[in-house]
């Protein structure tokens, strides 16, 4: 179920409550509205929870993805950042368990023009999807199992829009 359905649910059974009390209906009546009332509010708190993380892998301080970060940060997720391979430091590609923290979703791994290396390994690591995106690329979303490629130069959106699809075929 839906957590904005639950919400509104509960509060037009809130607002039915008050109106009963507020008519002087019978106590029980009133009790049990509020108490479902109550419970649906619960409910919708339990299934908001903290929102999932995604991790960012291989932003480069000279660079700036501010709108990729906010646009995926809109979309609901919270972002974890690794700086990726580039600076040696990937436990993953020695073999070690990987530091992020926030068990991430999903991974939004940064290409760079020109780059030749292998890609950090943070879907294999975590078992999540791993959207590569492109820089300076016009890429097509292309998606295999849970890995995908899109570039960057179609638009924060359209990544975005990837990774929706993506986390929505890890879930069936």
């Amino acid at each position: 179920m839906r957590r904005d359905v639950l919400l509104y649910g509960s509060a037009i059974v809130l607002f039915g409550g008050v109106v009963l009390w507020a008519a002087q209906a019978p106590w029980e009546v009133t009790a049990v509205a509020l108490i479902v009332a109550g419970v649906m509010l619960l409910a919708a708190a339990v299934a908001l929870g903290p929102p999932p993380t995604v991790l960012v892998v291989g932003e480069r301080e000279d660079e700036d993805l501010a709108p990729l970060r906010e646009t995926i940060r809109r979309e609901g997720f919270r972002l974890e950042r690794c700086p990726g391979p580039d600076d040696g430091l990937c436990p993953v590609l020695a073999g070690k368990p990987c530091p992020a923290h926030g068990e991430p979703v999903a991974a939004v791994v940064v290409h760079h023009p020109g780059e030749t290396g292998p890609l950090p390994p943070c879907g294999e690591a975590f078992h999540i999807p791993e959207l590569v995106v492109e820089e300076d690329s016009d890429r097509e979303l292309e998606v295999v199992g849970r890995y995908g490629r899109v570039g960057l130069a179609r638009g924060p959106e359209e990544a975005v829009r990837a990774l929706d699809r993506m986390l929505a075929g890890a879930a069936a």
